[in-house]
């Protein structure tokens, strides 16, 4: 079967002098040299190489245009793995397009996803990943002259796309594929990024204690950072001690505020820098950890080279893996935590660790339209709060503070009248 593998990626540039053919790191924008990267590279069941999706996705890396992370280009990759596995089981060439669409390897595949989906065998996100992924290799592929023009691996269509962004929006063109699956028709689970679920602050605390008592220090300090900061899981598990060391003073009453992102040591989605605030009691129990017996004998663990990162697994290492992808051992630990309330009917069986960063946005937007706090400034206050990166986003995070106040009102109301109606009843 198709294999990932991950090297060390430098990009280089090419001179001449005095007949001599020169090459020296590439230089960014900042003109530094630029630092090495882990990318992905995919060998075939034969042992060759796929050069074109090597190729596709070097050029990704290369590209100043799109700016992606490692961490996107190796999920791009993991999607074109898949895909290749699925043509060596059925003996098909990816760039066999010259037959019936019914028959295109692209069309097999993606109906297989959408069976996987259909009968519980895959998720539907991912299922959309990998496709998105097969497509855009496909669409470069075309563009490029690695297929010909006439090859029609499925339907596109060039459609024009609003980006948001906090200084406006602008519009660039985007081609669009057939092959990602139709979108799903059912319930939503909530209006906000990724499905994201709430906490109400009763459960909150009990999670918290949950955490304490089943889960180990390090989860429960996690969750703690996430209910009162929404930092985003990813980036906990690339906290530094330094980071919590380096601390600042804010306007807000009782908080302090940390510096994160690419400028400052720690991963963010989208390698956006800011500055999320952290309560002053959670700043002082970080600060007390740092230095605990329990995180300095995992500290000195492999002669101290992890020994900068806030959380250690007890062998010593990050709680995420060399992508910046979190350990399963956190998605352990909060299923164990859903079990264990489960026995004591205590209602948290949909509850994940990123719904820690709805929770605090909700909470903030309330506080501040219970102040009369207007629409457009609380926009800004998410955007600032959370490091978000599009204002649609934080849009959401409104309107689903805005139907839960509503809602609230409405319980509170009924639930009067019903409460008079019950009295009156002879």
């Amino acid at each position: 079967m198709a294999t990932l593998e991950l090297f060390q990626f430098q990009r280089f540039d090419h001179g001449e002098a005095d007949g001599q053919h020169l090459w020296s790191v590439s230089m960014s924008i900042n003109d530094v040299p630029e630092p090495k990267r882990q990318l992905p590279y995919i060998r075939l069941a034969s042992g060759l190489p796929w050069t074109e999706a090597n190729t596709w996705l070097a050029s990704r890396a290369c590209d100043p245009a799109e700016d992606l992370s490692a961490k996107t280009i190796i999920r791009d990759a993991r999607g074109l793995v898949s895909y290749a596995n699925f043509l060596e089981a059925n003996g098909l060439a990816w760039n066999d397009l010259d037959k019936p669409d019914s028959e295109k390897p692209t069309y097999l595949y993606k109906s297989h996803r959408n069976l996987n989906v259909k009968e519980g065998t895959g998720a539907y996100s991912t299922a959309q990943t990998e496709l998105r992924a097969v497509a855009n290799f496909y669409i470069w592929c075309t563009s490029t002259g690695q297929l010909a023009d006439e090859c029609k691996p499925f339907l596109t269509r060039t459609t024009q796309v609003q980006v948001f962004t906090r200084f406006g929006s602008k519009t660039v063109e985007k081609t669009v594929s057939s092959m990602p699956l139709k979108r799903r028709r059912t319930a939503p689970r909530s209006t906000l990024e990724g499905g994201l679920k709430p906490v109400p602050a009763e459960l909150q605390k009990r999670i918290l204690t949950l955490s304490e008592a089943h889960a180990g220090t390090e989860v429960a300090l996690m969750l703690a950072i996430g209910f009162s900061s929404g930092i985003r899981l990813g980036s906990i598990t690339d906290l530094k001690c330094e980071t919590i060391e380096r601390a600042a003073s804010t306007n807000l009453k009782g908080h302090k505020s940390i510096k994160i992102g690419p400028a400052h040591g720690v991963m963010t989605k989208f390698s956006t820098n800011y500055s999320p605030v952290i309560p002053d009691a959670l700043i002082q129990r970080l600060t007390s950890y740092i230095t605990s017996v329990r995180r300095l004998k995992r500290a000195i663990k492999h002669e101290g080279r992890y020994s900068q990162y806030l959380f250690l697994t007890p062998q010593g290492r990050p709680y995420h893996d060399d992508d910046g992808i979190p350990s399963s051992a956190i998605g352990v630990a909060i299923h164990r935590i859903r079990t264990i309330a489960q026995a004591g009917d205590v209602p948290i069986e949909d509850f994940r660790f990123h719904d820690s960063r709805a929770t605090f946005a909700c909470n903030l937007l309330d506080a501040a339209m219970a102040i009369g706090i207007p629409v457009t400034s609380a926009l800004s206050i998410i955007t600032e709060f959370l490091g978000q990166s599009d204002e649609r986003t934080a849009l959401r995070y409104v309107q689903h503070a805005q139907k839960r106040r509503i809602v609230g009102k409405y319980n509170d109301v009924y639930g009067q009248w019903l409460l008079e109606l019950t009295h009156e009843t002879p």
